[in-house]
């Protein structure tokens, strides 16, 4: 994970608080809870109107710092980007056979 390295590379920097494995657990949990709940804006999430209110998001990250974890996220270190766009490609298919050698789906599937 880059993420750190490449928000204090930012011009924006200046707001940054390092990002632990924690908060970036709670970032991807809302990241999933967003997928079952659509809302139309991203802030909506964070509001307390009660037609779009889910107090779990204002209870794990404020808004600003999801803002910012997601402005942020970085997987590859820039610098050691020797081949571009074919590092990274090569990077996300060892990751992904890696994370398949991990999961195994069920053989039978109950309707």
């Amino acid at each position: 994970m880059e993420t750190n390295r490449f928000a204090l590379e930012s011009p924006r920097s200046e707001n940054w608080e390092n990002l632990a494995a924690k908060d970036m657990g709670r970032f991807l949990s809302l990241v999933i809870i967003m997928g079952l709940a659509k809302r139309p804006r991203l802030s909506d999430y964070w509001s307390q109107k009660p037609i779009y209110n889910i107090p779990i998001f204002g209870k794990t990250l404020s808004l600003g710092r999801f803002q910012r974890i997601l402005g942020s996220l970085h997987f590859v270190n820039n610098a050691d980007q020797q081949n571009g766009p074919q590092k990274s490609l090569e990077q996300y298919t060892n990751r992904s056979q890696s994370a398949s050698n991990l999961f195994i789906p069920l053989w039978k599937i109950y309707l």
